[in-house]
């Protein structure tokens, strides 16, 4: 078909009769996911092999249990040995569920194993098991000589004599080939990875090495937004050394895809192996590049990002303090001044380059700036006079009861005081928040060069430095840095001295006008430079054998590393034999982000068509408190009572409703099932029904909790806009009157006409038990729709989703 429309229930049901939905496609759909789980079933090796021994182990513990109620008088001794044996049990039960075992279940000296590798089918017809690295067949426990591939036996040294025509042909097999996980087919392809202790960049700021990355981390994308690691994997091949002529250096192995840009910006992806056979003239015009920014997302924080950057630069530790320049940066002191005004704050001036900030209030001795200080009675104006401190006086207006310094209190909040750091809800903002921030920075810290086009920073604490780098990077800006020596310097007075190096970061183009700086001298300007500074040329080199990293991430399997050179995870495979495609993300469901459907349905009826919010979005602040909504309601509103309800329910459906579908809603690892199928344990028939059942579950489980999210949501949104009494311009807004109370009554009836309908149409498709919310906004179960109780199951649906609201008693 050529509709291009996603085959979801609503799709079938609406374009395809029951018959051909319980038919052919429910067979199609059955046949995916059993060859699917068998296509990935080299993944599952480790975990029998674990469960294998787990048995072994739990027999042995089975009868030191009982050799303990038996013989009380040697417990001790046998405890000791049950002890070993339960960690040995804990350890590969661990390992059968496909995690790393607990570090205390290593014996002594033993290192945290690598994750086991199995590289081709067991040559045994009756077994169906796969060889690991050292050649012994996970499942049926028999060893096969590594240069013939003949099965052994079950001792590894037993002698053998190997047919010279056959040990030749499987060495080069072996060579050039990996096997096809479903049919063991050799077929000549390497994973493409990377060697230990490269660093990669987090979705939350931070890095982590590549032998570190576990299924579930958050990366970053090409695009600036979040990646999934959805598997793992690792081996050893022929390693390369890529040296960037602009960029941080990073080792991966042969079969590694670069992501390369040509000379006129056109992205391709192109082997190692390759690109070191290439001439040279051609090697010179191709590069590596840079991510072009983050798009993190917006967070509230406590204090302004221009402030918290002007701290981070001129702050003192105390939290209270800044030391400014009132004649040479007078556009700071205005700033802090504004601040202070809009924050139940003050200003002071206290020494000939210090300004105080403290809580306002009515019996300080000395008088602030703007509030009866003249530069005649000014403390600071002694040493140096601040013209800001004959600002004409005006009236302290305090806002707020607080026996509490709100500067001090919010970096506090961020454990900033005397541990001073770029707080991380300030790196992984949106980028209005992070240009104030930086904004901030270059007032204080800055210096621009080249007429503007081009910011330096220097740090003495290089951690400052390095999230300062982050954040230009994550702007799309170019970044340099270097160290800078800090030795025999100067000070008019003050002896020559040598003091600690410190991190200068260079940042340029082509929008840094977008720096939103308030000191005149330190407005940036953009470059227009005649060639892609975020491109790097690259050197590649061979370094000889070692082992490698690899993972696999959603969307289009780019993600970036630290100073945020743009990669390439894992490639596809594909045998020609069986016709599979097998990366090692095959049959995996995607983590991430829940997208919801009916959410944006529900908007879009509303608004005409339009759904006015960005996918995924959460309502800012929650729902709010109980009591806010109770107070703001009138005594005599008729619709309290209904509201009230509204917003219990609301909080129990977040709070519990939504738990019952939440153990069933990411279970998508049948890793026990392909454990038992390759023990012999369960048919292919069975694991098929089984694999059937799950899904059917999890697909209903998941519907019904899209609708209650979509509810929770919408109605947070709905009772925030009554909470909020303030316009656009900050004026208070009149207390809800008559009519936006019944207009917001109105719409709760709307959504609940949704939320049941949507229910309903799930238990009609998905033959199941849904729940309604009824007239009184109780939660109440509704048995399946039967082609019997249809009709009367919507009667009553359509009575509880239309009946009016209770009124108040």
């Amino acid at each position: 078909m050529s509709c291009h429309k996603e085959w979801n229930d609503d799709f079938l049901d609406m374009n395809f009769t029951k018959a051909f939905r319980t038919g052919p496609y429910k067979k199609h759909r059955e046949d995916i996911l059993v060859e699917r789980e068998i296509s990935i079933l080299p993944t599952r090796q480790p975990r029998v092999e674990a469960t294998i021994n787990m048995r072994k182990h739990t027999e042995v513990l089975k009868d030191l249990t009982a050799e303990l109620d038996r013989l009380e008088s040697t417990r001790k001794k046998i405890l000791v040995k049950y002890t070993q044996e339960r960690t040995q049990v804990i350890r590969y039960s661990a390992e059968s569920q496909g995690h790393d075992p607990p570090a205390w279940t290593l014996r002594a000296g033993e290192a945290k194993a690598e994750r086991a590798k199995f590289i081709m089918k067991c040559p045994s017809e009756e077994c169906r098991g796969f060889l690991s690295t050292a050649y012994k067949c996970g499942t049926c426990q028999m060893w096969a000589c590594p240069d013939c591939l003949v099965i052994k036996g079950e001792e590894k040294d037993v002698e053998h004599t190997c047919d010279p025509g056959q040990k030749e042909s499987v060495a080069l097999i072996i060579k050039e080939s990996r096997g096809c996980p479903k049919c063991g087919q050799r077929i000549s392809k390497i994973d493409g990875c990377f060697a230990a202790n490269t660093e990669v960049l987090l979705w939350n700021g931070h890095t982590k090495m590549s032998q570190d990355i576990v299924v579930g981390d958050e990366l970053v994308g090409d695009d600036g937004l979040i990646r999934i690691v959805e598997e793992t994997c690792t081996g050893e091949d022929e390693m390369y050394e890529v040296t960037q002529g602009r960029g941080m250096s990073y080792t991966v192995n042969s079969k590694h895809t670069l992501v390369l840009k040509d000379s006129h910006g056109n992205v391709e992806d192109m082997v190692v192996d390759e690109f070191v056979k290439l001439p040279e003239k051609k090697k010179k015009f191709l590069y590596g590049y840079k991510v072009n920014g983050i798009n993190w997302p917006k967070k509230d924080v406590l204090l302004d990002p221009y402030i918290m950057g002007v701290w981070i630069g001129d702050g003192i530790n105390n939290g209270v303090d800044f030391a400014c320049c009132s004649e040479k940066d007078p556009e700071i002191v205005h700033s802090l001044l504004d601040w202070c005004n809009k924050n139940d704050c003050e200003l002071l001036h206290d020494d000939m380059y210090r300004f105080r900030v403290r809580r306002a209030g009515e019996n300080w001795k000395r008088d602030s700036i703007g509030h009866g200080a003249t530069s005649a009675t000014c403390k600071g104006c002694l040493k140096k006079k601040c013209d800001l401190c004959d600002l004409p006086s005006s009236p302290l207006e305090k806002r707020a009861m607080s026996n509490r310094n709100p500067l001090k209190e919010a970096l506090d909040y961020y454990g900033l005081i005397r541990n001073k750091h770029i707080p991380d809800d300030y790196i992984t903002n949106d980028r209005e928040t992070r240009l104030q921030l930086l904004a901030g920075l270059i007032d204080t810290d800055g210096y621009l060069g080249c007429e503007g086009k081009r910011v330096q920073i220097s740090q003495s604490n290089h951690a400052i430095g390095k999230q300062i780098e982050l954040v230009a990077r994550s702007l799309g800006f170019v970044a340099s840095v270097d160290i800078l020596k800090k030795d025999n310097v100067t000070f008019p007075g003050i002896a020559a001295k040598n003091y600690p190096p410190h991190y200068r970061i260079s940042i340029s183009g082509r929008h840094l006008s977008d720096i939103p700086t308030r000191i005149a001298r330190k407005k940036c300007v953009d470059s227009s430079p005649n060639r892609d500074w975020l491109k790097s040329p690259i050197q590649i080199k061979p370094i000889g054998r070692g082992v490698y990293y690899g993972w696999n991430v959603g969307g289009n399997h780019r993600f970036a590393l630290k100073d945020m050179t743009c990669q390439n995870n894992c490639n596809q495979m594909w045998c020609t034999e069986c016709h599979t495609a097998f990366s090692w993300d095959t049959g995996q469901i995607v983590n991430g982000v829940i997208h919801n459907p009916h959410y944006y349905e529900f908007l879009r009826k509303q608004g005409n068509g339009v759904a006015p919010r960005n996918l995924g979005d959460v309502p800012c602040g929650g729902i709010p408190g109980y009591t806010r909504i109770y107070r703001l309601l009138p005594a005599s509103s008729e619709h309290r009572t209904a509201i009230m309800a509204i917003h219990r329910i609301t909080s129990e459906i977040q709070d519990q409703r939504i738990r019952m579908y939440q153990g069933r809603f990411n279970m998508d690892d049948n890793g026990d099932l392909a454990v038992k199928y390759l023990m012999k344990e369960m048919s292919k028939d069975d694991m098929k029904a089984e694999l059937v059942r799950r899904e059917t579950k999890r697909n209903k489980h998941t519907a019904i909790r899209a609708v209650l999210e979509m509810f929770v949501n919408t109605s947070t949104i709905l009772l925030n806009g009554l909470c909020d009494r303030t316009d656009a311009n900050g004026v208070e807004k009149a207390p809800p009157d008559v009519e936006e109370i019944k207009t917001l009554v109105d719409s709760f009836l709307t959504l609940r006409n949704y939320v049941n309908d949507a229910l309903m149409n799930i238990s009609r498709m998905k033959q199941c038990s849904v729940p309604q919310l009824t007239p009184a906004w109780h939660w109440s179960s509704f048995n399946k729709v039967t082609p019997k109780t249809r009709t009367k199951a919507s009667s009553v649906a359509l009575a509880a989703a239309t009946a009016p609201a209770p009124a108040a008693s």
